[in-house]
C-alpha cells in the first residue's frame, strides 16, 4: 500500500517517528576545550606579537623586491641613465 499524505507506515502499521540523539562523550568535551584554549592562545599570540608580525611580513616583501632592486642600483651607475631604461640591456659608456 503506497504511504498517504507523507506518513511512512510499515506492514503492521505506521512507523514511529525518528528521534535525533546527540550525544556528549568525555572526548567530545575535550577536544571543545582545547579549541577553546588554541584560540585564545593564538589571539594572545597576535595581540601581543602584532608589531613584531607586520615587521616580519614587511621584510618579507621587500625581500621579495630586494633583487630587482640591486639588478637596478648596479646597472644604473654602469650607463649612467636611469634604472627602468637599463635593465638588461646597459652598455658600459665609453670615453
Amino acid at each position: 500500500m503506497p504511504p498517504q499524505h507523507g506518513v511512512e507506515t510499515a506492514a503492521d502499521g505506521p512507523l514511529p517517528p525518528r528521534r535525533l540523539s546527540i550525544t556528549i562523550t568525555a572526548r567530545s568535551i575535550w577536544l571543545g576545550a582545547a579549541v577553546v584554549v588554541g584560540i585564545l592562545l593564538a589571539m594572545l599570540i597576535v595581540s601581543k606579537a602584532l608589531s613584531t608580525l607586520v615587521l616580519l611580513l614587511l621584510a618579507i616583501i621587500l625581500g621579495e623586491e630586494a633583487p630587482s632592486l640591486a639588478t637596478c642600483q648596479i646597472t644604473s651607475t654602469s650607463c649612467g641613465t636611469g634604472c627602468l631604461t637599463c635593465r638588461g640591456s646597459c652598455k658600459p659608456r665609453r670615453g
